[in-house]
């Protein structure tokens, strides 16, 4: 009956032992593989036909362990096969790393994903980028390569290519299955350049994604099928491709650009959230519940579910059913982007809805852990990949939950009220609050946030998320068969998907809803998730077992984390963030923060990249923001970082205040009202300032009260960073030129300083090698792009310092030790 919950039998207990055991060597073997013993891939293959080999000659009590092993050793050598060195053909051994220029190249390839619209990020200051400055918006697609251009010949090549095209329309020529040769500028991906930064390195060498190319419409020739392989593809791809087109212009005309529901609907039903105004993506991140969106395949199982149930209110069909909605999930995934979380949650809907079609009573957890094995096998990567942990261990935990515990009573008779409360009203918070519990240690780990309102909010959210896919594909449907009837389902599809939105945003903007916390290790990971389980499963309120389990878990949590806090916030730090030709440095001292600068040309800056690295640096205030001048590549993100990072005073120079009298619909004149709007304290700095960090000193040596410089760069602030505990400084310049520097030598002040921010990014002349050689730094720290990696005129200043730049070290760190010594890293 469906408030009785059904125990495995025996034999599926065993099965479901042996399968665990089977995922815990297979995994085990992948984690050796890539972080202890990366050898080659004949190593582990023949240790593991060696250990399945002994499994035969030991007795039956050892030959499970052999087995095990061999498992393990097959899981290390298929991770070293996806993972090792690219092969001989591959576009990663030609093109440019990150530090070169990139390579023009022409490449003939398939194109193998539907052709989308980019449009810019944006952020506050957006409309007063220079119009050279700006992208406009570009078309993407993925292009597998099939042959490059040596020379005047061409050779067999693979690698898959990340094409933006500048246009903005999606050129009739350029359609999913058709295969292209094209000419454009060439990079391999980078590895990532801050804290915070989405590290796809192991994940792009699984899939063969090596770098990106960009290119005109002009430059991009369709080439006519040579062979049966490529006409077959052309078509399969292109039909996918259109259906997906379809289903998107259905969509896009439903939420009629609607900022709350638009992302909740892509996500739900294409896969991808699109253009988020809002940061509605973000809002369920920080809330707990990203998973209900796409990262776990959530909205998959959904759909199954919601398949399954609509043909069950016709009666009971048997083996049907599942093959039914089997059929569904399959058309389902012709329409969204073939994304892993989506791929994934299929494969395992699909093998858990065919084992039921059998008629077999397989042990729906043994399932589970079989299909991750053969994910693995394709992906191996996916291991250490949060939406593959969430998948599948969701879906384990919720089929564990489905089972009654070992302690449990049996309930007789027929039920009463309560029992059906206890099935509808309790049920699903017991179920939300476990399922948050067992994913916690997860998502702590993985993103460092700790939300406190993750179960409420799912309970409430969860409803309006069904809703909306439940109408979403009722409005799909009706699109493409009755396009007269969508506009009316679309109005209830706006209702749900913004409900749902409006509730994310609201529980995020609830204080202290978030908590974002560093240090977390995967030893504590492995160990919360565990006993996680043994505290749902086994332990009794009346055994204090379960109280000395969950402090001993908030003890040590509790002293990683402030471990990692202390071990980031002793002394004092410079961290010179990564933004191509522009600055933004995060200063630390103690348990104080301040940014000198926040700029980039990239223009979310501000929103994305700068308060990521400072959560992720375990910096997530930041009281003070200086802005050394009026150019806007310095200060690009400062409106955009004062609510996530707390910001309570910007400091800029007379230049900046004066640029904002002298042109009131600029930038400068933006930013100062805005400062005034938001309750934040606008300060101008003069040369004998000083400003207290955390017991060190930021004294401002230029420019003068009432300077007025040849050039705005010239008008940069200049500050000696004093460290507390230390005799060692730090020289931060900004963008000064020939002028500041003339004055700063000629002034008399002691400015030699063991770290020095390189003015103006590296500009080469003969003032700045001469200002050099006069602070003579051990270290010297450099924000440039490409143009300005490796200098050569440089050369005689590089020679015996520590020379660090963005471009090639990703952010570059200072850190002030308390012995005197100075300590330089570089992120990669």
């Amino acid at each position: 009956m469906f408030w009785r919950r059904i125990s495995p039998s025996p034999t599926q207990l065993a099965a479901r032992t042996r399968s665990i055991v089977a995922f815990a060597s297979f995994a085990c073997g992948i984690l050796v593989s890539i972080y202890i013993l990366p050898v080659r891939p004949v190593f582990w293959f023949g240790l593991a036909c060696l250990a399945a080999g002994a499994s035969h000659a030991l007795g039956a009590k050892r030959a499970p362990w052999a087995m095990a092993v061999a498992l393990g050793l097959l899981g290390g050598g298929i991770a070293s096969s996806h993972l090792g060195p690219w092969p001989d053909d591959s576009l990663a051994r030609s093109l440019p790393g990150a530090d070169a220029p990139q390579m023009l190249i022409e490449v003939e390839g398939l194109i193998v994903s539907r052709p989308e619209c980019l449009i810019p990020r944006v952020g506050a200051l957006t409309p007063y980028v220079p119009s050279h400055m700006t992208l406009g918006e570009r078309i993407r697609f993925d292009l597998e390569t099939r042959r490059v251009r040596t020379g005047d010949a061409w050779r067999d090549a693979s690698g898959v290519l990340t094409v933006f095209l500048d246009a903005d329309d999606i050129p009739e020529s350029i359609r999913a299955g058709r295969t292209v040769r094209l000419t454009g500028n060439a990079s391999l991906y980078a590895p990532p350049e801050n804290p915070g930064d989405i590290d796809r390195t192991l994940s792009g060498r699984d899939t063969g994604r090596v770098g990106w190319i960009t290119t005109d419409p002009e430059l991009v020739v369709p080439v006519e099928p040579r062979t049966f392989r490529e006409r077959a593809e052309r078509l399969v791809l292109g039909i996918r491709g259109a259906a997906q087109s379809r289903a998107a212009e259905i969509i896009d005309r439903a939420t009629q650009n609607d900022p709350y529901a638009g992302p909740i609907v892509r996500g739900l039903i294409l896969g991808n959230s699109g253009v988020d105004e809002l940061g509605v993506r973000g809002a369920y991140q920080r809330v707990g519940m990203l998973h209900l969106l796409a990262v776990s395949g959530f909205h998959v199982a959904v759909a199954a579910a919601l398949a399954l149930l609509a043909i069950r209110l016709t009666g009971d069909r048997g083996w049907i059913e599942p093959m039914v909605v089997c059929l569904a999930l399959g058309l389902y995934v012709l329409i969204v982007p073939m994304r892993a979380p989506i791929f994934r949650a299929a494969i395992l809907v699909l093998a858990i809805l065919i084992g039921d079609a059998l008629g077999r009573r397989h042990d729906r957890l043994s399932v589970v852990c079989w299909i991750a094995i053969v994910w693995l096998t394709l992906r191996p990567s996916d291991l250490l990949s949060l939406g593959f942990q969430l998948s599948f261990g969701l879906t384990a935990w919720l089929m564990l939950l489905s089972e009654p515990r070992r302690d449990a009573l049996p309930t007789l008779g027929e039920p009463t009220l309560l029992d059906v409360a206890r099935v509808f009203v309790l049920a699903p918070i017991r179920t939300g609050a476990a399922c948050w519990s067992l994913a916690m240690p997860t998502i702590l780990y993985h993103t460092g946030i700790f939300s406190t309102l993750a179960v409420a909010a799912t309970l409430v959210t969860v409803p309006m998320i069904i809703g909306s896919m439940w109408v979403g594909f009722v409005v799909l449907v009706l699109g493409t068969f009755v396009p007269a009837l969508a506009p009316i389902a679309s109005v209830l599809l706006r209702f749900f998907s913004g409900a749902a939105a409006r509730t994310a945003l609201a529980a995020d903007s609830v204080p202290h809803a978030s908590l974002h916390v560093t240090g977390v290790s995967a030893a504590w990971t492995v160990c919360a998730t565990v006993g996680v389980v043994w505290l749902w499963r086994r332990a009794q309120w009346r055994d204090w077992k379960w109280v000395c389990v969950v402090l001993t878990l908030i003890i040590w949590v509790g002293v990683e984390v402030r471990a990692d806090r202390q071990a980031h916030r002793a002394g004092t730090s410079i961290h010179m963030l990564a933004v191509g030709d522009a600055s933004a440095i995060i200063v630390r001292s103690g348990e104080s923060s301040a940014l000198w600068d926040a700029g980039s040309w990239r223009q979310d800056i501000g929103r994305r990249t700068i308060p990521e690295a400072c959560r992720a640096l375990a910096s997530p205030r930041v009281s003070t923001v200086f802005i050394t001048h009026a150019n806007i590549d310095h200060y690009m993100g400062v409106l955009d970082v004062i609510e996530p990072l707390g910001v309570r005073r910007v400091v800029t120079g007379e230049s900046f205040a004066r640029a904002a009298e002298r042109d009131p619909g600029g930038a400068p004149a933006f930013v100062l009202r805005e400062l005034e709007r938001l309750g934040v304290e606008h300060r101008v700095a003069v040369a004998g300032d000083v400003f207290e960090l955390g017991g060190s000193r930021l004294r401002i040596l230029h420019p003068p009260a009432g300077f007025v410089p040849r050039a705005e760069n010239d008008a940069s602030l200049v500050a000696m960073l004093e460290p507390v505990g230390t005799d060692a400084r730090a020289l931060l310049t900004g963008d000064i030129q020939a002028e500041a520097m003339a004055m700063l030598m000629d002034s008399g002040e002691n400015i030699s300083a063991d770290v020095i921010e390189l003015p103006h990014h590296g500009s080469a002349h003969d003032t700045a090698y001469e200002f050099v050689r006069y602070v003579n730094p051990s270290v010297v720290l450099q924000s440039t792009g490409r143009q300005r990696v490796d200098d050569p005129r440089w050369d005689s200043a590089r020679a015996g310092r520590t020379w660090l730049v963005t471009q090639r070290h990703g952010m570059s760190t200072v850190r002030f030790l308390p012995d005197g010594t100075v300590r330089a890293e570089a992120f990669r």
